[in-house]
C-alpha cells in the first residue's frame, strides 16, 4: 500500500489506505484519508470491488486474494512483469483464466496508461 501511495502522492492524487487494523495508527504517510476496518485480509474484497482496475506486482498470500477477487469481479488486472511472487505465478498461469481482463506489461507507466484506459460496457 506505501508503494501505490507514494506514486499517487507523487502524481498529486489523493489516497485512501484500506486499513487491515482497527487503528489509524500504523498508516503509511502517504495516505490521506484513512480507513480503519479491523478486517484483516477481509479489506481485500473493499479493494477491489471499489476499484476500476488493479496493478498487481510481486505479493504473497494478500496479493494473491486481491487478483482473485479481481478475476472473479472481472476487475480489469494489469500484471506488473519481473517483479516476481504471485503476480509472476498468474502471468505463467493466465490461460487457465481465458475469461479475465488480463493485461501483462513490464512498464508502470503503461500499466497505469492502461489502467486508465475507460472500459467499455
Amino acid at each position: 500500500m506505501e508503494a501505490a501511495s507514494r506514486g499517487a502522492k507523487k502524481a498529486n492524487g489523493i489516497t485512501i489506505g484500506i486499513l487491515p487494523e482497527y487503528s489509524e495508527s500504523a498508516v503509511n504517510p502517504f495516505v490521506d484519508i484513512p480507513l480503519a476496518t479491523g478486517m484483516g485480509y477481509a479489506r481485500n474484497y473493499i479493494n477491489i470491488v471499489s476499484s476500476n482496475a488493479i496493478i498487481s506486482l510481486a505479493g504473497s498470500g494478500g496479493t494473491l486474494s486481491e487478483i482473485g477477487y479481481a478475476i472473479a469481479l472481472r476487475k480489469r488486472l494489469i500484471l506488473l512483469k519481473g517483479t516476481g511472487g504471485v503476480t509472476e505465478m498468474i502471468i505463467q498461469n493466465r490461460a487457465l483464466f481465458p475469461q479475465a481482463d488480463i493485461h501483462v506489461t513490464e512498464s508502470i507507466e503503461e500499466a497505469v496508461r492502461i489502467a486508465s484506459i475507460e472500459k467499455s460496457s
